[in-house]
């Protein structure tokens, strides 16, 4: 009866894990796994860039860290073949919302620009 109870416990703490929502604006290939994802919260890159998705990200839990979900921001990103997250900021919480971040998905549109 333990070995189950622990295991339920362990399923519900990993169906826990930060999570993002996306809203797409257009469709481009994913990038690879190791491609760098700029961050910007107060300014915005010089790079012109078109607007992917907006991606808000989410935790369920108090221990999960903003670091944490911004890490799953930038993997959904690379998904969606994004190079820049813009206009990162914090969501003010509320009781029925778990949501912590959100910003917008951007792709350069010079090449040189990518990382």
């Amino acid at each position: 009866m333990r070995k189950v109870t622990v295991l339920i416990a362990l399923l519900g703490l990993a169906a826990c894990a930060p999570h993002a929502r996306v809203t797409h604006f257009g469709a481009y290939p994913p990038n690879g796994v190791n491609h760098e994802i700029l961050v910007y919260s107060a300014l915005f890159p010089e790079c012109p860039f078109r607007e992917v998705a907006l991606i808000t990200g989410y935790r369920c839990l108090l221990t999960w860290s903003d670091e944490g979900v911004l890490e799953e921001m930038k993997v959904k990103a690379r998904g969606l073949g994004g190079d820049v997250l813009v206009d990162l900021k914090q969501v003010i919480e509320h009781e029925e919302s778990e949501a912590t971040l959100t910003a917008t998905v951007g792709r350069f549109t010079r090449s040189d620009c990518r990382a």
